[in-house]
């Protein structure tokens, strides 16, 4: 979320299902009735009830204002939303605004707007707000470290699972000795979890198993 150089903002009320698809980068443009001011690019998403949180930002691309029908068979494959939906939207309208979605950003932390001063009024589609609201916002997120320990955790956790499946699959005594391994040695919820590995080390009708080569279970990327 990066620092704005416009006086103003929006504060955009938009629908749980919706708000995920902005941020999933599956909806890249959002349907208004209304165009927003010409000096208004960034945009809150304040995802409605139950959340009730400020979840993210995105960046106005461009605006197009058409007839509703000529708006969907422009933008109907990234709209992310159904037809019957967009129809009755727009059922008492000639004139639909398409606003392009660029850079959508969650935030690590949803903010309530109890959390900002002033408190904003809870939007019903969108209200203006001084840019230097943002700078509120990205106050109430972590620092960066804190996100580094975060995700550092999470893939710890995350692959802890895997060890655990990985050390179940290293070949035991009978194994090593190159002995015929019964199908029962193995439970069967485990073999189903990793079965390619512990179909070789099972074998078929105990058959003898000579070698087995175990490798990395998973690769995480360096942290971003």
């Amino acid at each position: 979320m990066g620092a704005s150089h416009a006086r103003r903002v929006a504060l955009m009320a938009i629908q749980p299902a919706y708000a995920r698809r902005i941020l999933a980068g599956l909806k890249k443009v959002e349907f208004r009735k209304r165009p927003l001011a010409e000096d208004v690019r960034t945009v809150l998403i304040y995802e409605t009830a139950p959340t009730q949180r400020v979840i993210g930002t995105f960046t106005v691309a461009a605006v197009e204002i058409l007839p509703p029908a000529e708006l969907w068979s422009r933008f109907s494959d990234v709209a992310g939303i159904d037809y019957d939906d967009f129809r009755a939207y727009y059922s008492s309208t000639s004139s639909a605004v398409a606003l392009r979605v660029a850079n959508p950003a969650a935030l690590e932390r949803p903010v309530p707007l109890g959390a900002l001063r002033p408190v904003p009024a809870v939007p019903q589609s969108f209200v203006y707000l001084d840019a230097s609201i943002l700078d509120q916002v990205r106050a109430t997120q972590p620092p960066e470290r804190d996100l580094r320990r975060l995700r550092r955790a999470t893939a710890q956790a995350a692959f802890r699972p895997l060890q655990l499946l990985r050390r179940a699959a290293q070949p035991g005594p009978a194994l090593r000795h190159g002995l015929p391994v019964p199908s029962r040695s193995v439970p069967s919820t485990l073999s189903s979890v990793v079965s390619p590995a512990m179909g070789l080390m099972r074998g078929q009708g105990g058959a003898r198993v000579d070698r087995v080569q175990t490798g990395p279970v998973a690769q995480f990327g360096s942290e971003r």
